[in-house]
């Protein structure tokens, strides 16, 4: 998958680090969350809708590991800036 664009909303409450959105092959998805487990492991939290079911997600584990790296990356780049 070929990532166009991340756009990161940081957030300083709780275990949730930013909300994450993506434009990748023409299409934009919003509300994911990049979050900050105790471990201190980051993980990415696709959309979900009002019953708590993904409303997208990744097909295989390398375009979600790859959709991970570029949100923390983007999270870190934003956060060095502020």
């Amino acid at each position: 998958m070929q990532i166009e664009k991340v756009q990161v909303f940081p957030r300083t409450k709780g275990k949730v680090l930013a909300k994450i959105a993506f434009r990748a092959h023409g299409i934009i998805i919003h509300d994911c969350l990049l979050v900050e487990k105790k471990s201190g492991e980051r993980i990415l939290i696709m959309p979900k809708n009002k019953r708590g079911q993904d409303i997208v997600h990744p097909m295989d584990k390398p375009t979600r590991e790859q959709m991970t790296a570029a949100a923390i990356a983007a999270w870190e780049e934003r956060t060095e800036k502020c």
